[in-house]
Formats: C-alpha cells, structure tokens, sequence
C-alpha cells in the first residue's frame, strides 16, 4: 500500500511489500508523490518493478570511470 506524506517543504511516497524492500522518494508535489507510488505499486503487483535508486545515485563521473 503506498503511502504519501508531507515532510517539510516536500513530499515523501513509500511502497512497503512483504518480499521486497521498502521504496520511497521525495517530491516537490503531492500530485507527483502520488503518480510514482502508484506506478511503483502496480509494477510490484505485475512483478516488473526494477529498482532505480543506485542509478539514480551514480554521478556520470562514477559512470564514465568503468
């Protein structure tokens, strides 16, 4: 079940599932937070979901280095 929250300024999605590791993201929006941790829920249900959260923490400086 997803869940959004305010937290400060920004908004914080979470998807919770027994099985996989717990997921969330801030946004500026509520709007955004909600369209992410649905899509994020509906692939955990279909069993596409892929983490993105290391690609997203790689620098193209840490890409470029392979």
């Amino acid at each position: 079940m997803p869940t959004v929250t305010k937290r400060g300024k920004y908004w914080r999605a979470q998807v919770r599932r027994l099985g996989f590791p717990p997921q969330s993201k801030r946004f500026d929006t509520n709007a955004k937070a909600e369209a992410w941790a649905r899509v994020t829920d509906s692939e955990l249900d279909r069993g596409i979901f892929e983490s993105r959260a290391e690609a997203e923490r790689t620098t193209h400086g840490e890409a470029l280095e392979c």
